[in-house]
């Protein structure tokens, strides 16, 4: 008896190795991803400016704009910018566009020498800051009434992105990007909206697929929408996927686009993390520490050629003292 509804994914022809080095922005759903792929020896860098929804708002915090002091918001004793999101706060404006023009500049210049810039949509919808005149990508829960709320048409999306990307893969010839559409539903909008607000986005999504060679399309959204159309794949919120589903995407997205060493590597690098986060009892933590150091010489000698950097520290940190 068949419970879901499953489709074939072309495997992409283009692969991911375990050398890459790999730039997740965009959804809240780029994060889930992008946690994934820190777990692995590579070379990631996961959401440095934040949660950004709207294609436009991705678009700007990968070009080097000019922020203006002028356009920061005041946040009872702190200032929060509207283009980038609340984790960058500052009690002077200064400080805060020192802040966010170095994150900025960090994940510009590590997307000029990256591999794969990884893209996940959002929303369609977007807030025209009527005292500033322009789009924003985040109000900060300022007054409504400072705000219209509009809706981006796939032409425009699709007529702004493409020279966009064009442009970056000029600036990095061998940059390959994967776009997807977020599963999560903003119910924020309206379910209705929602729905024309996703569908805009696919619609883009494809055209630009289609008009770059180097864009490649991950169907997160189909996936989650057909295949686990349950609500026992959601959280408690009903909104964002659960950890089965994110896990499940993940199987479908290494299936996709892993190439044969790197999902070999991640085989072996799911046992170390089994064994890694295991919490021994306080009697066997001797021998806990002692499976910790085999693990750790075991990465030094067979995978110093990749970036092991941050699994080293934590495996360190997991090594207790005995008293």
């Amino acid at each position: 008896m068949k419970l879901s509804t499953s489709f074939p994914i072309p495997e992409s022809t283009i692969k991911i190795n375990p050398t890459d080095s790999i730039l997740c922005i965009g959804s809240c759903f780029s994060e889930n991803m992008g946690s994934l792929l820190e777990r692995l020896p590579m070379s990631i860098l996961n959401q440095p400016l934040g949660t950004l929804f709207h294609p436009f708002s991705i678009q700007r915090a990968l070009e080097n704009q000019v922020l203006e002091s002028s356009d920061c918001y005041s946040q009872n004793d702190f200032f929060v910018h509207p283009d980038f999101h609340s984790k960058f706060i500052s009690s002077s404006k200064e400080k805060l566009l020192k802040e966010i023009r170095f994150s900025q500049q960090q994940t510009i210049e590590f997307n000029q020498s990256s591999n794969w810039l990884i893209i996940t949509w959002g929303t369609a919808f977007y807030y025209f800051d009527k005292k500033l005149k322009r789009p924003i990508a985040n109000c900060h829960k300022q007054e409504n009434t400072q705000f219209e709320k509009k809706l981006s048409s796939s032409k425009e999306i699709v007529e702004s992105f493409i020279p966009f990307l064009k442009e970056l893969k000029n600036k990095n010839p061998k940059l390959n990007i994967i776009l997807s559409i977020s599963p999560v539903r903003h119910t924020k909008d309206g379910m209705m909206e929602n729905s024309i607000s996703k569908s805009i986005l696919r619609v883009a999504a494809h055209e630009i697929n289609q008009s770059l060679d180097f864009v490649h399309y991950f169907p997160a959204f189909e996936i989650m929408l057909d295949e686990l159309r349950d609500y026992r794949f959601y959280g408690a919120d009903l909104i964002h996927p659960n950890e089965i589903a994110i896990e499940y995407i993940w199987e479908r997205f290494k299936t996709c686009f892993f190439g044969e060493e790197l999902m070999e590597i991640e085989k072996i690098w799911t046992n170390y993390w089994a064994s890694i986060q295991h919490r021994a009892h306080p009697e066997k933590q001797l021998l806990q520490n002692a499976l910790l150091g085999k693990i750790l010489d075991e990465i030094k000698a067979q995978y110093a050629h990749l970036t092991i950097e941050k699994t080293e520290e934590f495996i360190k940190a997991r090594i207790l003292p005995i008293s």
